[in-house]
């Protein structure tokens, strides 16, 4: 049965920190999707070793949570648990196509495994909700995909305290991931050449703290931005227009300016002339404001250091004009005064 939106429930929603800063739209619309599940005592919930396709939110009552033979904590309402399968899903997605750099043809398999018990202490109603379902929205919600990875993160580290073998082996091999690969970079690069353009890209790592603006509106600047942690906010004059979680980018409108000549081989004869190419190829200049709204972990990458890559293939190049003409028009709706001079001509 669906989950009834009780008050309980959304007690339970709103004190959740999965679901933290959420509106009350999106907090709707996760219970919408919640499945209701009634637990007895005694009554197991969750197994080690099992995968996993599912996490819960304690709407009322106490679950435990052991590690062998190991209580490590207790659970109730407004807490949650299971979300490292939300986590690890994400990120076996992200990395399902070059899965082979990882150096184990079933590492991303493992990482989808339970790293604990849950067993009911009492009588509880927890909401059940779909690894499906909540990676459903994260294109909707950078917020959530923030929480998640937050959330993810502290209970693998949780877990490789309390001697969990799911959990150590997960941290592993997330720890192998390749940032270019997770932002999507490599789609549609055959593997071999995937390898050779991660050895010959120079990344350079830097934090980011809470109010700190790393993209200036109006400003030259051609380097492209991958977010490994934090939340950035996108900003039109003044007023956001989105938000960046981890694993996605920007800059790429800019970056892409300083190969004009990739972006026209990039259409076929019967785009040669299209409006939106020739605005993205002039437009060396910040079409947005980057701010950032929780403290971060960023790669940055200059377009010099990419010139080898897009050597390498020009696959790389169309998975970030593709995303760069996407961004230049929202640019443009907006009312980036940048970017309707250049989309003007």
């Amino acid at each position: 049965d669906y989950a009834i939106i009780t008050p309980a429930t959304w007690r339970a929603l709103r004190a959740c920190p999965l679901f933290a800063n959420l509106d009350d739209k999106m907090l709707e619309i996760i219970a919408s999707m919640g499945k209701r599940k009634l637990i007895q005592p005694g009554q197991q919930i969750i197994k080690a070793g099992d995968r996993s396709n599912c996490m819960y939110l304690v709407c009322t009552g106490v679950v435990s949570c052991m590690v062998g033979d190991h209580e490590v904590k207790k659970l109730s309402s407004g807490q949650s648990f299971g979300d490292v399968a939300v986590y690890c899903d994400h990120i076996y997605k992200l990395h399902q196509e070059h899965s082979s750099f990882l150096g184990d043809a079933d590492a991303l398999d493992k990482i989808l495994t339970r790293t604990a018990d849950i067993f009911g202490v009492e009588v509880c109603h927890l909401m059940e909700l779909s690894v499906k379902d909540m990676t459903s929205l994260f294109p909707r919600s950078p917020r959530l995909v923030y929480n998640v990875v937050q959330v993810g993160e502290a209970q693998l580290d949780e877990a490789v305290a309390n001697n969990s073998d799911q959990a150590r082996a997960a941290k592993r091999i997330i720890s192998r991931l390749h940032p270019l690969v997770a932002a999507s970079f490599m789609r549609g690069v055959p593997s071999d050449l995937t390898a050779r353009i991660l050895d010959s890209v120079t990344i350079n790592r830097r934090t980011a703290r809470v109010s700190e603006t790393l993209v200036v509106a109006g400003n030259t600047g051609d380097s492209v931005f991958l977010v490994m942690s934090g939340l950035f906010s996108c900003r039109v004059n003044g007023r956001e227009v989105r938000q960046f979680a981890p694993w996605q980018m920007f800059g790429e409108v800019s970056l892409c300016a300083s190969f004009p000549e990739l972006v026209f081989k990039s259409l076929s004869d019967e785009d040669s002339y299209d409006r939106v190419s020739q605005a993205v190829a002039a437009c060396s200049v910040r079409t947005a404001d980057v701010v950032c709204l929780e403290d971060a972990r960023v790669v940055e990458i200059s377009a010099e250091k990419l010139v080898t890559a897009f050597d390498i293939s020009h696959q790389v190049f169309l998975n970030i004009f593709v995303l760069a003409q996407e961004r230049f028009m929202e640019a443009v709706s907006r009312g980036s005064i940048d970017a309707i001079l250049r989309y003007q001509g």
